[in-house]
């Protein structure tokens, strides 16, 4: 069973309960706004989900950030406030990436590739 708990401009939480063993889970779907100010409210919403919600937890997301330069196919300076939003909300809350092997870059605008949807 599936019971949609909350929907932002962002991102939309679900609880997630397996009938036969009762067993609950919270998964968070998570697309991020493309400028960074715009995207700013979602990490200490992040934070109340973390901090707030008991059991399992997932988050599912396209944040459209990256957390290191080369997850992204050209260098850009202006990046770095980026990383460091995205950095922060990770290391504060305790967020880890699961590992993909196959693709290096999930995202293009036919000059940049970028690994922007992962978790």
């Amino acid at each position: 069973m599936v019971s949609l708990e909350k929907v932002t401009d962002q991102l939309f939480r679900c609880k997630v309960i397996q009938t036969s063993t009762q067993r609950q889970w919270n998964m968070t779907f998570v697309y991020g706004f493309n400028k960074l100010q715009e995207r700013k409210p979602l990490w200490p919403y992040i934070g109340h989900i973390v901090g707030t919600i008991p059991g399992s937890r997932t988050v599912i997301r396209d944040f459209n950030a990256i957390l290191h330069p080369s997850e992204r196919s050209r260098e850009n300076k202006a990046l770095n406030s980026e990383i460091e939003d995205f950095h922060g909300c990770r290391t504060q809350y305790g967020l880890s990436e699961l590992r993909i092997f196959a693709i290096t870059f999930s995202w293009t605008n036919k000059r940049i590739l970028s690994k922007i949807g992962q978790w």
